[in-house]
């Protein structure tokens, strides 16, 4: 459905450049990525979805620039999926030569920092957008940092 929704968007809307474009990439990255789309059989959806999300942030800094909310959202998705992609990678692999830099379905492995750089970014926009610092936004990136660097203080010092 989500694979239809972005033909009629990018169909009705004429242009290839557009937020709602975006944000139906985005959706459907997150539901390509989503455990049930980890499976051994069908690893190409684990590519698609990193695809699709890293598209959708690179739509969104393009089109809305930056300093928005659905930015944001695209930087913390995207943190989310590495953190899967390497929590999946962790449960199936040992360290060997290539699980360094090739994960799971060949997809670039990002490192603890570069992910927390992810949250981070996200974290500061929404700040920055909320005065009060008093939104849910806010509160998810909080929330998604915490279990972040929970899982790896469970990780082995190198």
């Amino acid at each position: 459905m989500y694979r239809e929704s972005l033909r009629l968007q990018r169909d009705v809307l004429k242009r290839e450049n557009h937020s709602h474009v975006a944000e139906v990439m985005n959706y459907l990255g997150i539901c390509l990525s989503t455990r049930k789309g980890f499976n051994a059989v069908n690893q190409s959806l684990f590519r698609q979805a990193e695809s699709l999300l890293i598209e959708a942030k690179t739509m969104r800094e393009l089109v809305l620039g930056t300093l928005h909310v659905d930015y944001a959202t695209s930087l913390n998705n995207l943190a989310n999926f590495y953190k899967s992609a390497l929590q999946m990678l962790s449960s199936r692999h040992t360290d060997g030569p290539d699980s360094k830099l090739f994960g799971w379905g060949g997809v670039l492995l990002k490192s603890d920092d570069q992910i927390m750089d992810l949250y981070e970014e996200s974290l500061a926009i929404r700040k920055m957008l909320s005065p009060d610092q008093m939104h849910p936004h806010v509160a998810q990136s909080l929330n998604n940092m915490a279990l972040f660097l929970s899982h790896t203080l469970d990780k082995p010092p190198r």
